[in-house]
């Protein structure tokens, strides 16, 4: 029985996404999966864990049948850990990394034998992962009429004793751990993880929350601290309903270090150990997503570090406490060991340490520190928001990253005004024009996977090409070159009822496809929908899938943007509206512009998307650099990249685009030297360009 699980079921889990886990469509079955060398598997088995750990971890293959037995060993290690590159029996980017205590009890039966063994085991997989039931570990595929399952980064935890129902949910759609393959040898807790933006201490409640993933942190109930530690709690800040208990930044610590306790931790932690605390057999999680400092490993009473001896900063990390002992000799008691250690051992404040990130949150190094006030200019933008929003000039979100990490986001007005439901920054616009960028991104990755050319002719994939089509390469319709006419404009009145009744890709060509060509293809530049319904119409002639498939499978699902995807969302899409004053949604069928606007996004899956597309995970540099050239000018300064425009603003190098249409309007920016991603988006029909470049002037200009 323990071979096969440690053959098969590990073979199974998989992970996928870095968001809290929603439902999501997937096919049920598994997507090729590049051949990898040796070399690039243990590249990609490193990245399910810090460097800490995977850096002296073994790395061993899958076996290419799994009924054949353990696969080869691709590297030795040194430090008991064992990490896998990406399993190809899953849809998603799935590696994992598990330790010595893993390895000797997930898969044993319950009974003497695994409690026997004594200790917890710890696995990471920060790449997350997908899996096809959450309860059968054998299950290969989603059962019928069901999807893949989708979890974002985690750790994983396999006790030695059975894990009690009644205290750990099973539905991975609740937010935060919860039981995965519950009573089967392979039974764990999934922790979800994610770094998440620091918050100023000053407003104590945010500042709390960035200690846990926003799934368990938006409902947890907040407790402040007392001025004076021996006067017992601090007063409830915000009461909640999860359970959980998060505490803004410790004043008497030298690091901001809020952080967020389950129901389970508040129960076991500070108990004497003995027959009462073993007796509650559980495991309790605290978060402490913007790590830490103590004033000494082993003594928690110490208000102050020993004489000569300095705080101890630990990276963000998950803490685990248990109501059995954590054995010594199974555990490092060294913070600075790498990979999870023992605190304050022997002690009834003993946990157990586990860093998700390789080093401490620290402020920029002098080379690093922006030519602007980041704190100002981004209370002026605030400001001016403010003041759109109550003139009823914005509706919507607006969000700015620096360095690959979200600085400040804020939320204004209803997503549904006849239900009172807020805009949230997980709320889901449609981005319209900004689709093109999307349709761009997925062509280039078909000529990344060797699959098309973009200076193909795109008569070598439409049927029934007319004459005046001959000489448009994919290049053209990507730069909006192609002189194709916008159907928009070349039948306004067929085109507005498509856009109200819904449309085929055929009835929308048959819009402009006797059309003559404005111009020469590569003459000049004219922005036209046409031109990326036929990329789309490509797209899905090459790739065999549908566009709307392609994107999802192939650019959204892989790189964690959950809520992003073509057509209607099944839930959580912001009604659009003409006006400030409208409680009607306009309506609108996004068929009617196909690839070439009916996008869904939000603005954190946004900001995903741009540090994904500028770090190099979805293209490589060649492709990329296609998609930043300045391929053509339009007199304005900017110049049009694929499904892009490029330029400067501010004197700084930009890249991006936007879109609106019928009550929605968005604006997606990369300052490409300053590393900053900034997103306005909306649900109202408003001036979003102007909006947007005012909110980034007084950014960088703190006026």
């Amino acid at each position: 029985m323990r071979r096969f699980y440690l053959l098969i079921l590990l073979a199974m889990l998989a992970l996928a996404a870095c968001q809290p886990v929603q439902p999501h469509t997937m096919d049920t079955q598994p997507m090729a999966v590049p051949v990898l060398t040796a070399a690039d598997k243990i590249t990609n088995a490193m990245t399910a864990a810090p460097s800490t750990v995977a850096a002296g971890a073994a790395v061993r293959d899958w076996p290419i049948d799994a009924t054949l037995g353990e696969a080869k060993e691709l590297r030795p290690g040194t430090n008991g850990w064992v990490c896998r590159p990406d399993d190809p029996s899953s849809p998603t980017d799935d590696p994992r990394c598990l330790d010595a205590n893993w390895l000797n009890v997930f898969g044993l039966d319950f009974g003497p034998e695994r409690e026997s063994q004594g200790n917890i085991g710890i696995s990471y997989m920060l790449m997350g992962d997908s899996v096809a039931d959450n309860d059968d570990p054998s299950a290969l595929v989603p059962p019928a009429g069901q999807e893949w399952q989708l979890d974002p980064p985690h750790l994983m935890v396999a006790s030695p004793r059975p894990l009690d129902p009644a205290l750990y949910t099973t539905d991975h759609h609740s937010g935060g751990p919860f039981v995965m393959f519950g009573g089967t040898p392979a039974e764990h807790i999934m922790v979800p993880v994610e770094i998440v933006p620091a918050q100023d201490a000053a407003d104590k409640i945010a500042n709390a929350m960035s200690a846990a993933p926003m799934i368990v942190a938006q409902d947890a109930t907040i407790i402040d601290w007392p001025i004076d530690p021996t006067l017992g709690d601090g007063k409830v800040l915000r009461t909640g309903t999860n359970g959980w208990v998060c505490r803004p930044d410790d004043p008497s610590s030298p690091t901001d270090d809020p952080r967020c306790l389950d129901a389970n931790w508040l129960k076991v932690f500070g108990m004497e150990f003995g027959s009462e605390r073993e007796a509650l057999n559980l495991i309790g999680f605290a978060y402490m997503l913007q790590g830490d400092s103590v004033a000494d490993n082993d003594d928690p009473s110490l208000a102050e570090p020993p004489a000569g001896q300095e705080w101890l900063v630990d990276p963000p990390h998950i803490m685990i406490a248990s109501s059995h002992r954590w054995d010594p000799a199974a555990y490092s008691t060294d913070p600075h060991a790498g990979g999870p250690f023992i605190m304050f051992a022997g002690t009834p404040a003993e946990h157990l340490m586990v860093p998700i990130t390789d080093a401490a949150i620290s402020a920029p190094t002098a080379n690093d520190a922006p030519d602007f006030d980041i704190a100002a200019g981004l209370a002026s933008a605030e400001a001016f928001l403010d003041k759109k929003q109550a003139a009823g000039d914005f509706n919507g979100v607006a969000l700015i990253a620096r360095d690959g990490e979200i600085i400040w986001s804020k939320a204004w007005g209803m997503a549904d005004r006849a239900q009172g439901i807020p805009n949230t920054a997980q709320t889901i616009f449609r981005v319209y024009e900004m689709s093109v960028q999307f349709t761009a991104a997925a062509m280039l990755l078909l000529e990344q996977q060797g699959k098309l050319s973009v200076q193909d002719p795109i008569c070598d994939y439409l049927d029934g090409c007319p004459e005046a089509w001959q000489p448009v390469t994919i290049h053209h319709l990507l730069s909006h070159t192609s002189g194709l006419p916008d159907y928009f404009e070349s039948d306004a009145g067929a085109a507005y009822r498509l856009s109200r009744d819904g449309a085929t890709t055929q009835e929308i060509i048959d819009l402009f496809r006797d059309d003559p060509l404005l111009f020469e293809p590569g003459e000049q530049r004219y922005w036209s929908h046409s031109g990326f319904v036929l990329a789309g119409l490509i797209i899905e002639r090459v790739s065999g899938q549908p566009y709307g498939e392609f994107v999802r499978q192939q650019l959204f699902e892989p790189l964690g943007m959950l809520h992003s995807g073509y057509g209607d969302p099944a839930e959580g899409l912001a009604l659009g509206y003409r006006t400030y004053r409208d409680t009607t949604p306009v309506p609108f069928d996004v068929s009617s512009l196909y690839a070439s606007g009916g996008i869904y996004s939000t603005a954190e899956d946004l900001y995903r998307w741009n540090e994904a597309l500028y770090n190099g995970e979805l293209l490589n540099e060649t492709e990329l650099s296609k998609m930043l050239t300045w391929h053509d000018d339009n007199g304005s300064g900017q110049g049009s990249g694929y499904g892009i425009v490029v330029g400067k603003y501010f004197g700084r190098p930009w890249a991006g685009n936007g879109g609106y249409f019928d009550g929605y309007s968005a604006v997606l920016g990369r300052y490409l030297d300053d590393r900053v991603t900034t997103v306005l988006m909306g649900n109202q029909d408003m001036l979003i360009f102007d909006l947007s470049d005012e909110m980034e002037r007084r950014f960088f200009t703190s006026q």
